[in-house]
């Protein structure tokens, strides 16, 4: 049986993480991009993507999630149990995260 990107966020994202945090699947927003799950972990904002081995993220997913990095949080794209046990080990940690400065974000046509 094959995993689903759904099954895997359910079943290892959402369930890995609410063992230390609190963590919401976002499931209509307002802002393209936003990431699937929102999470509170030691205090700390994650956002956290989840995808399947042989999907990538959109630019503007991308473009969130440097967003939320910049912005003190933490951020992640989920394609194993080993990205979420390091986001949720950089939180605990209090550990920071760079974004190079050269990257800017693409001009897009909304």
């Amino acid at each position: 049986m094959s995993r689903t990107e759904q099954t895997f966020n359910r079943e290892v994202v959402i369930n890995t993480v609410s063992k230390v945090g609190t963590i919401v699947k976002i499931v209509v927003a307002n802002k393209a991009g936003t990431s699937d799950n929102i999470a509170c972990i030691n205090g700390r904002f994650c956002a956290i993507e989840s995808k399947l081995a042989y999907n990538s993220m959109s630019q503007l997913q991308k473009t969130f999630m440097v967003n939320v990095v910049r912005d003190g949080g933490l951020s992640v794209c989920a394609k194993t149990l080993e990205d979420v046990e390091w986001i949720i080990d950089m939180a605990v940690n209090n550990k920071a995260m760079e974004v190079p400065e050269s990257w800017e974000p693409p001009d897009f046509d909304l």
